[in-house]
C-alpha cells in the first residue's frame, strides 16, 4: 500500500511537473478551470447528494449555488462528502486524535482532520488517499522543489499532526512532526539535533525560533523557511528573513485546500490551477475582499463556493515574476480581526485589522510581541510582552486613529503580558464582541 502511495506521488508530481505543466498565461489557466469545472460537476450530480439537490434548484448553473460558509457547510457535512460519512464519526475520530496525539488512524480509508477553529466554528476536512497523493505532488512541486536525489529533512511545526501533512515523507524527504502543544525549549533542542533543510511553522513560533538563532542558543541552517497558519507581518517577516538569511515564503492552506503559495519572489499566488476564485468586496472602493473559493481537485469533500472568512488587499503593483495567477498583496486577517466601533451618529463602523497594527507598531521600534482585542462595544484591551513604558504611546495611538475616524470615544485599557497561546494561532488584532443581531 505505502509503495502504490509512493508510486502515485510520483505520477502526480511527473504531470505537474513535465505534463501539462504548470500554466503559461492566463488564456491558459483560464481554459484549465473550466475543464476541471466541468469534470467537477458531473462528479457532483454523481456523487454528492446535497450538489445534486443545489444544482437541480439552480438549474445546473453553478454561479447560482449558495454560498457556503463554515456553519452551513458543517450542517450539510453528511450530504456533501462522498464517502457517506456522517459528521459525528468524523468529530469522533478527530477528537480522539486531539486528545491521544495519535493523528494516523483513518476511518474506512478516509484521513479527517480538525481545524483550529478560530472563527469560533471547529470544522472537519476528509482527503482520500488519491488526494493526499496529490497534495503531497504538489508540495513537492511548489513549496520543497528537489534540487538534488540527496535526501532533506523537513522540520513541521503545527498544532495537530495529519495523515495529509506525513504524506509528504519519501525516500528523498525525512519528516519530523513538531508539537506546539510541547514546551518551546524541547522543541527547540529537538529541532537543533534534526537539523532540517526545510522548516515549516507558525509566524509565532518562527519569531521564537529566530529570536533563539540571533541569541546563540540555536545553530540550523535551513534551505527554505516556509510560513503557515497565521498572517505573516511584516516585522515578522523581517526578523526570520534576518535570522536565516533568506527570503521567507509562504503557504496559504486552510481546512478549505491548499489556496496559495509564494513564488520565487516571496509574492503569495492563488494556485488557480487548483481553485476558481471569486470575491465579495469589503469596502465600496474595493481596497480588500473576502475570497469565495471553490476547490477543482477535491472530490471527497467537494468545497464549492465557499466563502472564507480571511480578509485580502491586493497587490499595490503587479508581481514582477511572470507567473500568470493572480497574486496576493497581503492576508491581512479573518472577519472577526475587524473592530466594530461606533461612529458620532451611533453607526458601526469597520476598523480594518492593518490600521489597528500601524497605530501600535509605530508607537516604538521595540514594539512587536503584542495583541489588541475588542472585548466590548466600546472597549479595547492592549497585551503586550515588552517595557511597560512603551504601553502608553500604544494606547494614545490607538486612541488618535479611532478620533481620526470620528468615531465615539472608546475605552483603551492595558491588558497585562500576552496570554499563553497553548498551541492555536496568534492573532494580533481580534474582536471578541458580536453586536447584537438586528
Amino acid at each position: 500500500m505505502q509503495l502504490l502511495f509512493k508510486l502515485q506521488v510520483l505520477l502526480h508530481w511527473l504531470r505537474f511537473r513535465f505534463w501539462p505543466g504548470d500554466p503559461a498565461s492566463r488564456a491558459q489557466v483560464e481554459a484549465r478551470q473550466r475543464r476541471a469545472l466541468r469534470k467537477l460537476l458531473r462528479w457532483l450530480r454523481r456523487r454528492s447528494p446535497w450538489y445534486r439537490e443545489a444544482l437541480a434548484a439552480a438549474g445546473g448553473d453553478w454561479r447560482r449555488l449558495p454560498v457556503m460558509r463554515k456553519r452551513s457547510f458543517m450542517d450539510a457535512f453528511s450530504r456533501i462528502n462522498t464517502a457517506g460519512i456522517a459528521l459525528e464519526e468524523a468529530y469522533a475520530l478527530a477528537l480522539e486524535a486531539e486528545r491521544s496525539r495519535d493523528f494516523s488512524p483513518t476511518l474506512r480509508g478516509i484521513t479527517v482532520g480538525l481545524s483550529t477553529g478560530t472563527s469560533g466554528n471547529r470544522g472537519i476536512f476528509l482527503v482520500s488517499p488519491g488526494e493526499r497523493a496529490r497534495w503531497a505532488a504538489m508540495m513537492f512541486h511548489r513549496v520543497a522543489p528537489p534540487r538534488s536525489l540527496r535526501r532533506r529533512r523537513l522540520a513541521f511545526f503545527l498544532r495537530a499532526n495529519s495523515n495529509l501533512y506525513s504524506s509528504v515523507r519519501s525516500s528523498l524527504l525525512e519528516f519530523a512532526f513538531f508539537d506546539l502543544l510541547e514546551p518551546a525549549e524541547r522543541n527547540l533542542s529537538r529541532l537543533h539535533a534534526f537539523q532540517p533543510d526545510l522548516l515549516i511553522a507558525q509566524p509565532s513560533m518562527l519569531r521564537i525560533i529566530a529570536d533563539a538563532q540571533l541569541r546563540g542558543a540555536l545553530a540550523i541552517r535551513p534551505e527554505r523557511v516556509i510560513s503557515v497558519a497565521e498572517v505573516l507581518e511584516p516585522r515578522d517577516r523581517e526578523l526570520c528573513a534576518q535570522a536565516f538569511g533568506q527570503e521567507i515564503h509562504q503557504v496559504y492552506q486552510c481546512t478549505e485546500g491548499f489556496l496559495a503559495c509564494t513564488c520565487r519572489l516571496g509574492t503569495l499566488h492563488w494556485n488557480e490551477d487548483l481553485i476558481l476564485l471569486e470575491k465579495r468586496y469589503a469596502d465600496e472602493h474595493r481596497t480588500r475582499y473576502f475570497p469565495i473559493i471553490t476547490d477543482l481537485t477535491r472530490r471527497t469533500q467537494p468545497v464549492v463556493r465557499y466563502e472564507l472568512d480571511d480578509l485580502i488587499l491586493p497587490p499595490a503593483v503587479p508581481c514582477p515574476c511572470g507567473s500568470p495567477f493572480e497574486a496576493i498583496g497581503a492576508i491581512e486577517g479573518r472577519l472577526d480581526d475587524v473592530f466594530l466601533l461606533r461612529d458620532q451618529a451611533g453607526t458601526l463602523q469597520t476598523v480594518f485589522p492593518d490600521f489597528v497594527r500601524r497605530a501600535l507598531i509605530q508607537a516604538d521600534p521595540a514594539v512587536e510581541d503584542y495583541q489588541a482585542v475588542q472585548t466590548g462595544p466600546d472597549e479595547v484591551v492592549v497585551h503586550f510582552n515588552g517595557p511597560e513604558a512603551l504601553l502608553e504611546p500604544m494606547m494614545r495611538n490607538l486612541g488618535a486613529l479611532f478620533q481620526r475616524m470620528n468615531l465615539t470615544p472608546v475605552q483603551i485599557r492595558p491588558g497585562g503580558l500576552l496570554p499563553p497561546q497553548e498551541g492555536r494561532k496568534l492573532r494580533r488584532v481580534s474582536r471578541t464582541w458580536t453586536p447584537p443581531a438586528g
